[in-house]
């Protein structure tokens, strides 16, 4: 898809996530836990903002060593263990296009950057929806927004830099050029 396409089908979907939220707002408010809501609808609309907001945060896709540590002390591989049984990372594994194979590696990193963004781009509309709330007197919808908001985000954007960061160290095995997001993109074919 053209840059200007995934631009319009950005601001497209950024109108729809915010006339969704607009129209549900009286029942959002009269049902706080509908509030959580907000998160797994704006991933729909993140499907059409991730592609654009890939390319505009590439300096933040580069895993530092204090970064695994802290991962690996917060659990983030079990978390994986856990999204393994339920079949989630079958799943996103068939979507990204990666087989495991150093042919669509690639692809793999690329999704990883797209998902994190998602999260990244959900977790701040959540944030801006529930200072809404929040201003409007609306304690109990702004609070279920942040909690179920630090359930759903945290972990998975951890996840994403750990992956990538363990994909990035096999394609600078492969490749010694390959060190960098770019780099790994200028040789996937399904990008």
């Amino acid at each position: 898809m053209s840059s200007q396409r995934q631009v319009f089908a950005a601001l497209i979907g950024t109108v729809a996530y915010g006339t969704v939220i607009a129209a549900a707002w009286p029942l959002i408010t009269e049902t706080p836990v509908l509030a959580v809501l907000i998160h797994p609808v704006g991933h729909l609309w993140a499907l059409t903002v991730g592609a654009v907001t890939i390319d505009w945060v590439r300096g933040r896709y580069r895993l530092n060593s204090r970064e695994e540590k802290l991962y690996r002390a917060a659990r983030v591989g079990a978390f994986n263990r856990m999204l393994d049984v339920i079949g989630w990372n079958a799943l996103i594994a068939r979507w990204r296009r990666f087989d495991g194979t150093r042919s669509t590696l690639g692809a793999l990193i690329r999704g990883t950057c797209y998902s994190e963004n998602a999260h990244v781009v959900v977790a701040l509309a959540g944030a801006l929806i529930a200072g809404v709330a929040l201003i409007s007197g609306q304690i109990a919808v702004a609070a279920a927004i942040v909690g179920f908001g630090l359930i759903a985000h945290p972990y998975p954007i951890a996840l994403q830099r750990q992956v990538r960061g363990r994909a990035l160290l096999v394609a600078s095995r492969l490749d010694p050029e390959a060190t960098s997001v770019s780099s790994v993109e200028r040789a996937d074919p399904l990008r």
